[in-house]
């Protein structure tokens, strides 16, 4: 054979192996971009009970929050107190519910669940596998004894819960004197929206420079009813006058949200049995959209106030003068569910609580 044929033979062998490298390369680029080689590609979502209960869906967010339904197979009533969702199937970290979840047979119910993988809260970015348990505590009504129901879920993260909201920014403050007839109080520029509270110890509120959701009203504030004021503004800076000079707390917080998109609750105290009697506000909220982000805002004057706040919420700012007058602020990010906050003031307090939610 000749040199030449030799080398013919060689570029042919070259080529048509070439050609055929070239072809496998593609083939895996487009596997590999179709996510064949994820194995959270091939595993389908599954989340399954004892025949009692029928799990109907699942969706995981990217905070790792588990929201699903239940069907009640039971001849019986349930009444869900509180869902456990981990990997290892223990009685840790649960999450319970502020008002208990009852749901009549043959009937279905939302619940949701914050999922920790081997003790640690669960995160994840679009796709990321999360497999575990789900046991829900549960009460029947006929006996008022506890049972525990356990079941098995895989499930991966939902790009489109991957986070829920965009990231919220926030900066609170506050201010407060001991003799005073207005109070100022000025926040960082460039939110799209400022709330504030303001209370007066004695003298009702004459006027504030926001649009009041709520007062705080009690006979007691001379010369009116209006000791405190919850409300919102696009300006940065705050302002609250008094009818008389006395002491004022003023709270505000600035965010970049707009306020049209906000979910308002309010509600102010009611008038207490007597005299030596605490008024108080048990008020009770719900939240539509895992990871949303809420505003807490209180306000007592003529007494302070104290304020027991939901799982998961923080005060970020406070001001608090000694048997006068008090505002808070504070931020959560909740998943969905119903929650309960309190606030107890004094025997003459006018009180107001304002939640605000973004979803």
């Amino acid at each position: 054979m000749s040199k030449n044929s030799k080398s013919q033979s060689a570029v042919e062998y070259l080529t048509t192996y070439g050609w055929a490298i070239i072809i496998l390369v593609i083939v895996l680029s487009v596997l590999f971009m179709v996510g064949a080689f994820n194995p959270s590609s091939s595993v389908h979502s599954e989340c399954l009970f004892p025949a009692q209960i029928d799990c109907i869906g699942t969706t995981l967010g990217g905070t790792g929050t588990l929201d699903f339904d239940i069907e009640n197979l039971f001849s019986n009533p349930i009444i869900i107190t509180s869902v456990y969702c981990n990997s290892n199937g223990n009685l840790t970290n649960a999450t319970t519910f502020p008002t208990a979840i009852s749901v009549s047979p043959s009937s279905t119910g939302k619940l949701y669940a914050q999922c920790y993988y081997n003790g640690k809260q669960f995160s994840g970015p679009g796709g990321k596998l999360f497999e575990g348990y789900l046991i829900i505590d549960y009460i029947s009504p006929s006996t008022g004894e506890h049972h525990l129901i356990k079941g098995r879920v895989i499930q991966t993260v939902s790009a489109a819960q991957a986070p829920v909201i965009p990231p919220v920014s926030f900066n609170a403050n506050s201010v407060l004197s001991n003799d005073a007839s207005n109070l100022f109080l000025t926040l960082p520029p460039n939110y799209t929206t400022y709330l504030f509270a303001c209370a007066d110890g004695a003298y009702s509120l004459s006027s504030e420079s926001w649009t009041t959701n709520v007062y705080g009203k009690t006979t007691d504030c001379i010369n009116g009813e209006d000791c405190a004021s919850i409300g919102y503004q696009s300006a940065q800076t705050g302002e609250c006058y008094a009818s008389g000079t006395h002491q004022m707390t003023l709270s505000g917080i600035g965010l970049n949200l707009s306020y049209s998109k906000l979910k308002v609750y309010t509600a102010q105290n009611a008038s207490p049995a007597s005299s030596i009697s605490p008024t108080f506000i048990n008020f009770t909220y719900s939240v539509s959209v895992s990871d949303s982000f809420v505003v807490i805002l209180a306000a007592s004057g003529w007494d302070p106030s104290t304020v027991v706040l939901p799982q998961g919420c923080t005060i970020d700012t406070k001001a608090y003068i000694s048997g006068q007058s008090s505002t808070y602020v504070a931020t959560c990010i909740q998943p969905a569910g119903s929650y309960n906050v309190n606030v107890t003031g004094g025997s003459a307090a006018g009180s107001a609580l304002a939640v605000y939610i973004y979803s």
